[in-house]
């Protein structure tokens, strides 16, 4: 399919879904097994607008996993926008071989990490917290290390019960 037509299908899928159209006609195209969707998917994550993101998740989510893998950078850059559709994006990690995550998310994470953002380091707190413990408590070491006040404050969030999950419940910053 050529970049005009595939620029055109992409166009006529985000209108469908913003439409709300029950069944877009444009997913059968861009589901057919010709279809770069991992291209597709990387260059609407590229684009502004939240529709364009939107319309990329949702086609992600019909993708097969290997072409989810092939994403997992951009799965990760958009598991640590606080206000974005984090809930969607967790679900496609999660959806993902455990083992074969684990083996990739701490190169994915620590260049983020190191830029010492507060909404990184808990938004990917949270993550770690659902994905694998002792890696959410690597991280909030880590946390706890920061020059940065707020980010150390999320340490002391980090219940030391094994069992608690959801322990990152609100922003330290807005309670």
């Amino acid at each position: 399919m050529g970049v005009n037509a595939t620029s055109n299908i992409w166009d006529q899928f985000v209108g469908e879904l913003v439409r709300d159209d029950e069944s877009p006609q444009s997913l059968a195209i861009l589901l057919d097994s010709n279809v770069d969707r991992v291209g597709i998917v990387r260059e609407a994550l590229r684009k502004r607008g939240g529709e364009n993101r939107a319309a990329a998740l949702a086609l992600l989510r019909r993708m097969d996993g290997e072409e989810q893998k092939q994403l997992f950078p951009e799965l990760i850059q958009l598991a640590r926008a606080a206000h974005g559709p984090v809930a969607v994006v967790r679900q496609i990690i999660a959806s993902l071989p455990r083992h074969w995550v684990l083996e990739r998310i701490d190169a994915e994470l620590e260049p983020i990490v190191n830029e010492e953002q507060y909404d990184d380091y808990w938004m990917l707190l949270e993550l770690l917290a659902d994905l694998d413990r002792d890696r959410a408590m690597r991280l909030a070491r880590k946390a706890a290390q920061s020059t940065d006040a707020e980010i150390r404050e999320l340490a002391a969030l980090v219940p030391r019960d094994r069992g608690a999950r959801h322990w990152v419940t609100r922003s330290a910053r807005f309670p």
